[in-house]
């Protein structure tokens, strides 16, 4: 209406080239909008945005190449939104342009919005907003506690994680600010690190009222550690040396405390390693899993130990030795393993070292040695599980943890004071064994002991023989 109203030429195009413009703006908001919801969507979703190839545009028409999941997310949406498809199209029509005239060799000055570059920067811009928003939290607590950790990733660079902890309205919260790649791993470069990272966001070290590291000297020293260094700043922190990992680290040790314990839990790897090795064996496991299981049980998988993770060893008992035993319980775990690698040894479809292996490991776990200590680390970690898991609660507190590490010493105790119990539980789990064994097949060179092989008699019996 406005155009038609002007009777000079000029203006006249004038304006209609800036309504024009005004639509061209709105629109590119609106698939760049578009662009951002697939970035926080793939975020969200914690899996990659990029695939190895195909992520030129001028490709983007070709249906029988995988994309990556940021660009396949765009080109599904397309289908039902026609201002990204709109777009999609230009940016397609355009990059083929580019690709012809400059012989595929890069995109140049071609704006698109789909590439990496990017991707990159709006990741970048959301993680400094969160980050912001999360230092604003920070300030209005005031106080503020300290988290530290680092692992290598797979690019083998040391990765810290930097955390806070706070607490708004009786609330506790605790946030990751970043990750940080370490080039350097002394005390006083990953404070100054810190104190870069937390100034950014507008915190101060003074207002640091307590420190969460794990042991490594260059974070727990008292005198040239970094938690000595932020002493300096905020006097009033307390550093702690992490109890979940303390007791992680005490667990650990305690798997690899005696050789029964050694030989145990190095059994149980073995067992994983046997099957998860060869189709043909995991096969056999489902199959007899199946069959010999019920509900939820039919997707048992057994469990390799971590070097580090006490975790790992309480999954890998607790499949193969069913922690809700009872003499009337008609399905067991240990009897489904039995069973798998009794087929295994029993079948003709595996070589000569197939079947002693799977022999071997039959009769070691049949040993009293093995089903005894098992049921002692199970009762161990029955009470250790509970405990590790409520200290990586964030609503956690020094009190409660006390409390809480307190009952645990006592239950242990007790737990020693009653092994008359486990061993009488062991005494009745081989006793069923016993019943259940003769009636299967196959079991001519397997063995098992209903008490302690007594070195003794080993020695003569061997002395006999000679």
């Amino acid at each position: 209406m406005q155009a038609k109203k002007v009777k000079d030429v000029s203006s006249l195009i004038d304006i209609n080239q800036r309504n024009c413009r005004v639509i061209q703006v709105q629109e590119h908001r609106l698939f760049l909008s578009r662009i951002i919801e697939g970035i926080i969507y793939i975020g969200r979703q914690g899996i990659a945005y990029r695939a190895h190839k195909g992520e030129q545009a001028y490709t983007l028409d070709n249906k029988s190449m995988n994309h990556g999941n940021f660009l396949e997310l765009l080109m599904c949406w397309s289908k039902f939104d026609p201002i990204l498809e709109k777009y999609l199209n230009i940016a397609i029509e355009k990059s083929k342009n580019r690709s012809t005239l400059s012989g595929g060799r890069g995109r140049g000055s071609l704006v698109t919005f789909l590439s990496k570059t990017t991707i990159n920067k709006i990741i970048n811009l959301i993680s400094q907003w969160i980050q912001e928003e999360i230092g604003k939290e920070v300030k209005k607590a005031k106080f503020f506690s300290l988290l530290l950790d680092s692992t290598q990733d797979v690019s083998v660079t040391d990765q810290l994680a930097v955390c806070v902890r706070y607490v708004i309205q009786t609330e506790v919260k605790e946030r990751l600010i970043k990750f940080l790649p370490v080039q350097s791993s002394k005390a006083i470069d990953l404070y100054n690190l810190i104190k870069n990272v937390l100034e950014d966001i507008g915190l101060s070290l003074s207002n640091i009222v307590s420190q969460a590291y794990d042991g490594a000297a260059n974070l727990s020293g008292i005198h040239n550690g970094l938690q000595a260094l932020i002493k300096k700043d905020a006097p009033q922190s307390i550093h702690t040396h992490c109890f979940s990992h303390l007791l992680n680290l005490t667990l650990t040790q305690a798997s690899d405390s005696c050789s029964e314990a050694i030989n145990l839990f190095g059994l149980l790897d073995r067992l994983a390693v046997f099957f998860n090795q060869s189709y043909k064996r995991m096969e056999m496991w489902k199959q007899n899993v199946i069959k010999n299981s019920v509900g939820s049980e039919k997707m048992l998988r057994l469990q390799k130990i971590g070097q580090t993770r006490w975790w790992s060893r309480d999954v890998a008992l607790n499949n193969v030795f069913d922690p809700l035993y009872t003499p009337t319980k008609e399905k067991h775990r240990f009897i489904t393993v039995i069973k798998a690698l009794l087929a295994v040894a029993n079948s003709k479809d595996f070589d000569l070292g197939a079947k002693s292996e799977a022999l071997n490991i039959i009769n070691n776990l049949l040993k009293f040695e093995t089903i005894l200590t098992a049921y002692v680390f199970q009762s161990l970690f029955v009470l250790s599980s509970t405990a590790s898991s409520c200290l990586q609660s964030k609503k956690f507190n020094y009190t409660q943890g006390y409390k809480l590490l307190h009952n645990l010493k006592a239950n242990l105790i007790e737990g020693v004071n009653n092994f008359e119990i486990i061993f009488i539980r062991t005494t009745e789990f081989i006793e069923y064994l016993q019943t259940i064994l003769e009636k299967m097949d196959g079991t001519d060179n397997i063995f098992w002991s209903s008490t302690f092989m007594k070195k003794e008699s080993v020695l003569k019996r061997k002395c006999q023989v000679n």
